[in-house]
């Protein structure tokens, strides 16, 4: 999708997406894929309002990238890139739901990618910025950048509360088009991936960012993990290059593998069904 079709098909499905919250009609969509990681809304509304196409109440510019929205208190969260003291950067930024009216906007990191569609490379035509949805929880927001930084913000004032960079505090390992997975979070823990030999896999305090677990020597693909509970036990599955990986989401001890073929990149998540995976 080129750059101009995807930040149209941005502005749209938010707009969209907070109109629905707007008229009441929808419940928080916190994270990526929603509350429970699965796309699903289980809220009800009368489809003949959107069949002429949802109302636009309004809209704004979301330049580059590839996140989606997050929403949540009232405000709707999403990364942006923009130019900030002369430098182009990664800014996660707030907006009103109800109104479009802009909160706060906070750089996150450089918008700059090795090899991207800013580089005008061959292989890479489609565009490039910002691929990491924003996770709401408790007033406070998460976000990882393609450079495996990661940023706890006060979702009220966008202030940086602490970051971890993963790259330099966990031997972090790069992986082509870099990181594009989204921040997961069940009760106090936050996991991610992106670490290098014995700590591939890290689950962290979400509060103090300090870490609870770690371990594996595993590549990490642009799969965002998914957190879910199968047999009565809670667990993480991640999807790495070496396929499906499940540990116990408390104490990060393997659970189950499952080989999948890896091929260039893989960007989807898992999908749990009951006790079935797909």
């Amino acid at each position: 999708m080129k750059n101009k079709e995807n930040k149209l098909l941005r502005a749209i499905l938010g707009c969209a997406l907070v109109a629905a919250v707007s008229i009441g009609i929808a419940g928080d969509w916190n994270q990526y894929r929603g509350p429970l990681q699965n796309g699903i809304s289980k809220e009800k509304f009368n489809l003949d309002a959107f069949k002429n196409g949802p109302k636009i109440l309004w809209k704004i510019e979301t330049p580059n990238g590839f996140s989606s929205f997050s929403v949540a208190d009232g405000k709707a969260f999403t990364i942006v890139s923009r130019n900030v003291d002369g430098e182009s950067r990664e800014v996660c930024l707030a907006v009103d739901a109800n109104t479009g009216k802009e909160l706060w906007a906070t750089p996150i990191g450089f918008a700059k990618y090795q090899p991207g569609g800013d580089t005008g490379t061959a292989d890479n035509k489609g565009g490039d910025g910002p691929r990491c949805t924003p996770n709401y929880n408790n007033g406070r927001i998460y976000v990882i950048n393609p450079k495996l930084v990661l940023s706890c913000l006060d979702a009220n004032n966008g202030k940086i509360l602490w970051q971890k960079d993963i790259m330099k505090e966990h031997s972090g390992r790069f992986i082509p088009w870099e990181n594009a997975a989204s921040v997961v979070i069940d009760g106090d823990l936050l996991f991610i991936g992106g670490g290098g030999a014995g700590q591939s896999l890290i689950a962290m305090d979400k509060i103090t960012g300090t870490v609870v677990w770690k371990g594996f020597d595993e590549r990490i693909t642009h799969s965002t993990p998914v957190v879910t509970t199968i047999h009565n036990i809670r667990q993480v599955i991640f999807f790495l290059q070496s396929g499906l990986l499940s540990v116990e989401a408390k104490t990060g001890r393997e659970l189950w593998r499952f080989p999948f073929r890896f091929n260039v990149s893989t960007a989807i998540s898992p999908v749990v069904c009951g006790e079935d995976l797909v």
